[in-house]
């Protein structure tokens, strides 16, 4: 009997062995998955794409880190040129909203608005500053409020400004941030909801 049971102990060793050496292999390539997945992307120092990557709010920050959530409506700025979230200068000529051009915040409370930004107000009996100045080429930072329940759209006549508008809720507070022409002159500014620049929603913009 003993000398029976001598090949099936031999064979159960073997098999042990062998489910040994498959688990080992599993836990090296499962270890190398994991090495490979934990790496990060380098920050470039010169592409300011990866400033959008900041989530701060902090503007002149072009290097945030890799990996953040990407918030298009954080200003980007570098050496004075407000950036796209694709990391190229923004356009001020383009669609508003469209991925070039300089973005709206989502809404705030007129509390949050940043602290050198110029307050507008937006509502049924007109648009207040009736007029603001701002000098060419300069870094911008506009805080939009409709001041009443009706929805309004603030943007500026002159195609070269196409891009710089703010969409508002009825009480919805927004800024845009952007670089002012640097033609100078007096830009005009009107509520894009039909019917409203001929109630009296009008403004401008003058640039020296």
């Amino acid at each position: 009997m003993e000398e029976k049971n001598e090949p099936k102990k031999s064979s159960n060793k073997i098999f042990l062995i062998i489910g040994i050496i498959i688990v080992l292999i599993g836990a090296v390539y499962a270890f190398s998955l994991m090495g490979k997945s934990s790496e990060k992307a380098p920050i470039s120092q010169n592409n300011p794409q990866q400033g959008a990557n900041n989530t701060n709010g902090n503007v002149d920050d072009p290097n945030g880190e890799a990996g953040e959530y990407v918030d298009p409506s954080v200003p980007v700025v570098k050496d004075g040129v407000i950036y796209s979230p694709e990391g190229e200068p923004a356009r001020n000529d383009v669609e508003p909203g469209s991925s070039g051009a300089p973005q709206q915040s989502a809404p705030i409370s007129q509390n949050e608005a940043p602290a050198n930004s110029i307050k507008i107000k937006m509502t049924a009996e007109g648009i207040t500053p009736g007029e603001f100045t701002v000098k060419a080429g300069s870094l911008v930072t506009l805080t939009v409020t409709s001041g009443d329940e009706w929805t309004h759209v603030f943007a500026f006549k002159d195609p070269s400004l196409s891009a710089v508008a703010v969409g508002l809720a009825g009480g919805e507070t927004r800024s845009i941030t952007f670089n002012a022409p640097s033609k100078k002159g007096e830009y005009e500014i009107y509520c894009n909801v039909p019917g409203h620049e001929s109630r009296g929603e009008v403004s401008k913009m003058i640039v020296n």
